[in-house]
């Protein structure tokens, strides 16, 4: 018995029409393997690859019942009230923290985050979109926060003496009501650190710093469902500013990002975290600057959830720019260019207890590759939570898929260059339509149709 091919199955349900709106229809793929005994005898075994479409959206979608825009919580707001004093620069810059804080709040689309997030597969974690597979990358999160990807695993023990951690880095005792659980609250943070005296000591000021560095995860990238308080567990990781800069924290805000999307896209969470990913701003040089300005959401469709389902599932392939950070790369920091290979490599990005698989062989056409059938199918990684575990060394419980990221390197995706455009047996593209006036354009090849 031999394997003869490896295809994809699509089983399409009809439209669901409720109250005169049509819903998206449910799109199941399966992985098929074929098996040949012989000319004429073939017997064909399914295997899904969307193994948790029961508790998928889409399937309550596809079932009549509209769950709505999802709710969104950000926290991003109360950094202006927190102004930077220039002493405390030296050490934020040393972090790899030196674009993130000058990111600038920017309006929540919620229609459009609820229509994206509809589009989500854990499985896989990708977008399923009608050009095909797209994803968050770790050259997005390069291009867009200004982070290190390329450095150590952000990990370590979620237990420990906070109250003595506080007093060493932050130089205070915590005050009953300043923290609940493991948890130090954002407002008292903000409260007690956020300005410094003209005679402040250097000792102070260091201090000060890893408290804005503590709030500036947990308003930001590490912001967690209650918008309220952020973990101790990342303050042991501000012990020593040079140290904290060689951590990977553009994995693992990329890791942390994936598990609030698969949260999110499951019908029993109405919660997603939203942060920088999709208020992509700061100053002068780097991509996410062109975004840094008022009144942005003035021009969008109206904010209709409605619409951005329908532009979503009629997308064409010209409308798609791939790559579109080509210009702005030379002007990123150098922690973020150096190891630029690791943008393409498919290993697990990790945050304490968080894993999640970065896939670029899905999204070979975001690095300008030729989509080719994947070789494997993503891997199925039990996802966790630190609830219940607060006394979990996460560096030792992780500790193979750990070594999986520091072999990074050796996990880089190869393919030929696509120009941006070539699919292979993937899925066939087609050119932009020609504006002749008249003529109507053909209808793009979409995700599904093999």
């Amino acid at each position: 018995m031999m394997i003869v091919d490896d295809i994809c199955v699509v089983t399409k349900s009809k439209p669901v029409i409720t109250n005169g709106l049509v819903k998206p229809r449910l799109l199941v793929v399966q992985r098929v393997l074929v098996w040949g005994l012989g000319v004429g005898n073939i017997v064909m075994a399914d295997t899904p690859l969307l193994y948790d479409q029961d508790s998928h959206k889409s399937e309550v979608i596809c079932h009549g019942e509209d769950p709505g825009c999802q709710e969104c919580t950000e926290h991003f707001q109360t950094l202006q009230h927190w102004p930077v004093d220039k002493r405390m620069l030296p050490y934020i810059e040393a972090t790899g923290f030196g674009a993130l804080y000058r990111v600038q709040w920017l309006r929540l689309d919620k229609p459009l985050i609820t229509a994206l997030v509809e589009r989500w597969r854990s499985e896989t974690n990708t977008f399923h979109l009608a050009n095909g597979e797209m994803t968050i990358t770790l050259e997005d999160v390069v291009a867009l926060l200004g982070l290190r990807v390329d450095g150590d695993a952000v990990t370590g023990s979620t237990r420990g003496d906070w109250m003595e951690l506080a007093r060493v880095l932050l130089g205070v005792e915590l005050p009953p009501g300043s923290f609940q659980g493991d948890r130090l609250s954002l407002s008292w943070i903000r409260g007690r650190f956020s300005f410094c005296l003209d005679d402040t000591p250097e000792e102070e000021i260091q201090q000060n710093a890893c408290a804005y560095l503590l709030h500036l995860v947990g308003s930001t990238i590490f912001l967690d469902g209650s918008a309220r308080g952020v973990h101790m567990a990342y303050l042991t990781l501000f012990e020593d500013f040079e140290a904290a800069g060689r951590y990977s924290w553009g994995a693992a805000t990329l890791a942390f990002l994936y598990w609030e999307l698969t949260k999110a896209c499951m019908y029993i969470y109405s919660l997603i975290v939203i942060y920088t990913f999709v208020k992509s701003c700061v100053t002068n040089l780097y991509w996410y600057f062109r975004w840094n300005a008022r009144r942005t959401n003035a021009t969008n469709p109206g904010g209709n959830l409605v619409l951005y389902r329908t532009e979503l599932d009629h997308q064409w392939n010209y409308q798609v720019k791939w790559q579109p950070y080509l210009v702005f790369l030379q002007h990123l920091p150098a922690i973020c260019v150096e190891g630029r290979r690791i943008w393409w490599s498919r290993t697990p990005l990790i945050c304490f207890e968080i894993v999640e698989l970065h896939v670029p062989d899905r999204v070979m056409l975001q690095f300008g590759l030729e989509q080719v059938t994947p070789l494997e199918d993503v891997e199925h990684v039990t996802r966790i939570s630190w609830k219940g575990r607060a006394g979990e060394d996460w560096a030792v419980y992780h500790r193979d898929y750990i070594a999986r990221w520091e072999a990074r390197a050796e996990s880089v995706v190869a393919g030929r260059d696509g120009n941006g455009a070539g699919r292979g047996g993937f899925l066939e593209t087609h050119p932009p339509p020609k504006k002749t006036g008249k003529t109507r354009p053909r209808k793009p090849a979409r995700w599904f149709d093999f």
